[in-house]
């Protein structure tokens, strides 16, 4: 891919107009706080040692304390930065922090619990460098606080539920030393959550301790929102929106020669016309990088971790059959002209509705229908008239073809017996859902009209067979070839999710069964590699998508793996966040697409 007139990448870093003064090395402490598997500290490593190679400038990062109340990442993280243990052991000596050392007293992990910094007595109690308050001070403290209680996934709850006051202990944190800079991170629906008053109570405490407090912003919450950021915004092969907030004392960057930005986040491209080839541009690196990340791990990977990529038995068939439709959509595509053609569409199949033998009619509230006969024969016989036209009834329906009013008591139970449970236990129905059903009954209509009956037949009873969740379909590859198997999958509650392969989907921290899937993997030939299946995403694949090393050490087990990936913050993300709120004037997405290129 090539640009004209593009400057060399070390010319482009080297213009941050925010710096004061370019020939010292500034030293900036910082506190990395429900810290996790360290992504924030990774972040300010990268971008020190990418400051060191590309400019005269160069800030030296040192971290002064890091804490997370799982024991097992606490060990990791103090394994994974080893550069800490001469701070950690001039701050926090053995004497007097034995649970921070081993017996040898060597030292074997970062702080715990937030709240045991604060506590009572601990608050006062004396560390190894004389200090009455056992976090130090700072000028950059980094959180990526507990997102479940504002998470859409969670329980809602805000600052009623106990994880929801670690903000609190973080205002404590704050307010006693006064950091130069603030940088915090929470889930996308951070800002909407009890209507905005969550973040409207963290945005008050923070300017009424005096900082200038910006945050990213959903697209609909005002004119100037340029919306939330995530991986893939800046050429990184993740979809994970996220609400990020700086907060800075002016005077006190000031005296570390920095000047905060105005706008210290990368600028987001939009799908307006003029931005479509940016956007595609950042799509295509985003492919090659995750291409890349997939092989590489591949041919790495032992037998052992291959086997535990396997994707079961259930799945696989369940992906097949969808792949099946796809397949026969695009022959019937092939041989027809561009009007009468068949567009995959953008709203969810729903499996249940492309059969109108299963049509239930929802006009009246099916849950109330269930129980008046009278009306339920009325509408099976006006269904029945109109499924016998386009196809034949399903196995289990089979018996009831024909049938009339009068002999309808027994056998339409089974009519109803078959509804899905959306329909037979909501009693109040949102508009979405009738909309839904709606656009999937007039898509079944164009299948119905333009595919063999008996295939389509099989096909229905043989989905039939699955699971709910695994009766839907979502295909987000709007404009892509009709096929799964090049693209990333997740099974998800509301069904088979389909993801072009540039945008792996957010990993999630409460489960493993939404572990994203992969295709086959070839080579630059498009051959394809040996041993490559349709699989799991590897754990050291996922530490990638996260802007993490492949090698980093990770939880033993594979469920706490997933949890500490879903929980962690993009290391890489992070860093154009730092580099742009403390060292330039404006980070243009072309910038950023640019060093994506180099990289």
């Amino acid at each position: 891919m090539h640009y004209k007139n593009q400057q060399s990448l070390d010319t482009m870093n080297q213009k941050y107009t925010g710096i004061k003064d370019m020939s010292v090395t500034k030293k900036i402490r910082f506190v990395d706080l429900c810290a996790g598997l360290g992504g924030f500290h990774h972040a300010i490593s990268r971008l020190q040692n990418e400051l060191a190679k590309t400019t005269s400038f160069s800030i030296n990062f040192e971290c002064a304390l890091a804490c997370e109340i799982d024991n097992e990442l606490r060990e990791i993280y103090a394994k994974n930065f080893p550069s800490i243990i001469k701070s950690y052991e001039q701050l926090y000596p053995h004497t007097t922090n034995q649970e921070l050392y081993n017996e040898k007293h060597q030292f074997e992990r970062i702080h715990g619990d937030i709240a045991d910094l604060l506590d009572g007595e601990k608050l006062k109690k004396h560390t190894g460098s004389d200090r009455e308050f056992i976090i130090p001070e700072h000028d950059l403290l980094c959180a990526g606080f507990p997102c479940q209680p504002f998470s859409k996934s969670g329980s809602q709850k805000g600052f009623d539920d106990v994880r929801g006051t670690v903000f609190g202990m973080l205002k404590v944190i704050i307010e006693t030393h006064l950091p130069a800079m603030v940088l915090l991170e929470n889930v996308g629906n951070f800002e909407r959550h009890d209507e905005g008053n969550t973040w409207g109570t963290v945005q008050s405490v923070l300017e009424g301790l005096g900082y200038t407090v910006i945050a990213t912003t959903h697209k609909t919450s005002g004119q100037n929102s340029q919306g939330l950021l995530s991986p893939h915004h800046i050429g990184l092969p993740h979809h994970r929106e996220r609400f990020f907030i700086t907060a800075s004392l002016p005077e006190k960057m000031a005296r570390l020669g920095l000047t905060p930005n105005s706008n210290p986040f990368p600028k987001r491209f939009g799908r307006a016309k003029k931005d479509q080839q940016l956007a595609k541009s950042l799509d295509n690196i985003s492919g090659t990088r995750l291409k890349k990340i997939l092989q590489e791990s591949e041919l790495a990977a032992s037998e052992k971790e291959l086997a535990q990529t396997k994707i079961s038995e259930t799945s696989e068939k369940c992906i097949t059959l969808w792949n099946e439709l796809l397949t026969k959509i695009e022959e019937f595509n092939q041989t027809t002209s561009f009007n009468g053609k068949i567009a995959l569409p953008s709203f969810p199949i729903w499996g249940y509705e492309l059969d109108p033998w299963s049509w239930y009619p929802y006009e009246t509230n099916p849950k109330e229908l269930k129980e008046n006969n009278e009306q339920l024969a009325e509408a099976w016989l006006s269904k029945n008239t109109l499924a016998s036209t386009f196809i034949a009834p399903p196995p289990h329906l089979s018996q009831l073809e024909g049938v009339t009013s009068e002999q309808q008591s027994e056998l339409v139970k089974l009519w109803v017996d078959s509804w899905p449970a959306y329909a037979k236990k909501r009693t109040k129905w949102p508009r979405w859902k009738f909309r839904f059903i709606d656009q999937n009954r007039e898509f079944a209509k164009q299948l119905l009209t333009n595919m063999d009956s008996t295939w389509l037949r099989n096909w229905l009873n043989n989905l039939a067979l699955f699971s709910p969740s695994m009766q839907k379909l979502e295909w987000n590859c709007k404009g892509e070839q009709p096929t799964l198997y090049g693209n990333i999958l997740q099974f998800r509650p509301s069904g088979l999710r389909v993801k072009r392969l540039c945008h792996v989907p957010a990993l999630v921290a409460m489960t493993t069964t939404q572990n994203p899937i992969v295709p086959i993997q070839c080579d630059k030939t498009k051959n394809i590699l040996e041993h490559s299946q349709v699989r799991y995403l590897m754990p050291r694949e996922a530490l990638q998508l996260q802007g993490l090393p492949y090698d980093w050490i990770i939880p033993h087990k594979k469920d706490d793996a997933y949890k500490a990936f879903g929980n962690a913050v993009h290391a890489e993300l992070v860093q154009e966040v730092l580099k742009q709120w403390l060292l330039t004037e404006h980070t243009e997405t072309k910038k950023i697409l640019h060093r994506q290129l180099a990289s």
